[in-house]
């Protein structure tokens, strides 16, 4: 009786142990695809907050599904991040006149959750998910100044690198804290759907090349030119600006990419099961 016992527990330890490593593989697979959408900003230049975007982004992206609800991914970005004060509805921004793109090239890793299980089986075909994850852009904004597009990094627009300012130039590249939310769709044993938004809190504050102070612009002329002068202050009515914040150095810049998603499966729990059990 003992025995039989026994072995009816391995039998049921076997059976639980059969059906979880049998869920994991089933939810299981490799891909890989391309995805593209819109860009928004967050920061010093043009409507603070959520906004009609202003930009695009175009991506590639690599995936590894553990199982059913968790996957790690890999991606990499090209966007362009731009805003205007024009657009903006604060009476002082509108005043400043400042507009801005950024040239936005970016690497992340994040970790994806699925609130509900999603595999090829029928009724676990879609969810809701969250991620989060970590990281690295480099950028580079630009004004539109006499039909081109002018780099303004190197113009030191508010005194960076020069006399008039106590901050060097600024790095173009930076880190960023990446979490957003989404929502996927099997739409055939080797075809996965998303659509996501993804928030980005990056480390500077100079993707809109805007932070500080203003500068004397005469003085910024003569070291840099009569062109970083302009880009410096635009304002359509000038006031005395010395000692003025330009910016507010105190918030870091945001940017939030809203895209579409394709991943195409390269290996599936599918095929590991017709050739595991």
């Amino acid at each position: 009786m003992r025995l039989k016992n026994e072995i009816k527990q391995v039998q049921v330890k076997y059976i639980f142990f059969f059906l979880l490593f049998a869920e994991r593989v089933i939810g299981q697979f490799i891909g890989a695809g391309i995805s593209g959408g819109a860009s928004h900003f967050i920061g010093d230049v043009g409507n603070y907050g959520i906004h009609m975007p202003q930009g695009y982004n175009l991506g590639l992206a690599a995936i590894y599904a553990l199982n059913p609800h968790y996957s790690i991914e890999a991606g990499g970005f090209y966007g362009v991040v731009a805003n205007d004060d024009a657009l903006s509805s604060i009476d002082w921004r509108k005043n400043r006149n400042l507009s801005f793109r950024s040239l936005v090239y970016e690497a992340h890793g994040r970790v994806n959750f699925n609130f509900f299980p999603v595999t090829n089986r029928t009724g676990e075909n879609h969810s809701p998910y969250i991620f989060l994850g970590y990281g690295l852009f480099a950028f580079y904004p630009e004004a539109w100044y006499q039909n081109r597009w002018v780099k303004l990094r190197p113009l030191g627009t508010e005194g960076q690198g020069t006399r008039l300012s106590d901050k060097g130039i600024y790095p173009e590249t930076s880190s960023f804290i990446l979490f957003g939310l989404g929502y996927t769709i099997t739409i055939s044993q080797i075809v996965n759907f998303y659509f996501e938004t993804g928030f980005r809190r990056t480390d500077t504050d100079y993707l809109d090349d805007v932070s500080g102070y203003y500068v004397d612009a005469a003085e910024l002329a003569e070291i840099r030119g009569p062109v970083a002068a302009t880009l410096s202050n635009r304002s359509i009515v000038r006031y005395d600006t010395t000692d003025r914040l330009r910016g507010n150095p105190t918030n870091n810049d945001w940017y939030v990419f809203t895209n579409f998603k394709i991943i195409f499966k390269l290996s599936s729990s599918r095929e590991k099961c017709r050739t595991g059990w």
